[in-house]
């Protein structure tokens, strides 16, 4: 009966341990595996926000060019004004660089438009009289 009991330990112990074994091995790969997991949700979370950023840099950018090029003929023209008071600048030239000025308020909405798909999407739905909210596009 003591050897039967022994063996009946020992083989209790073993089970035990290995269960043990088996628990601590499955409970390091999982929490590895989660940690791994987050670690790359985690870069890919940064690599997209730098993305956006840089986007979002290139278009305001664009904007600022577009407003620079559009207004300079007009700032241009008031600088020879005011330093050339007997310059004539015929009517139609002034009228041309005030109206180019005008038109980069125009071209703003169309530049955000093309960059931003949520833009795209509220734009289209305005210009279509379509103002209820609807849900966000998918990016």
């Amino acid at each position: 009966m003591c050897i039967y009991l022994s063996k009946t330990i020992s083989t209790n112990w073993q089970v035990a341990c290995s269960s043990f074994l088996l628990s601590l091995v499955r409970h390091a790969v999982f929490t590895t595996s989660r940690f791994l997991a987050g670690r790359n949700k985690r870069r890919s979370l940064a690599a997209n926000a730098v993305a956006t950023e840089q986007k979002a840099s290139k278009v305001l950018g664009l904007v600022f060019f577009t407003f620079v090029l559009c207004w300079s003929p007009f700032f241009i023209l008031n600088i020879i004004f005011a330093a050339c008071r007997d310059c004539h600048v015929p009517e139609h030239v002034v009228d041309t660089c005030l109206w180019l000025g005008y038109v980069s308020s125009t071209i703003n909405p169309v530049i955000y438009t093309v960059f931003n798909k949520t833009f795209r999407a509220a734009f289209i739905r305005l210009l279509r009289c379509r103002c209820h909210r609807s849900a966000r596009p998918s990016r």
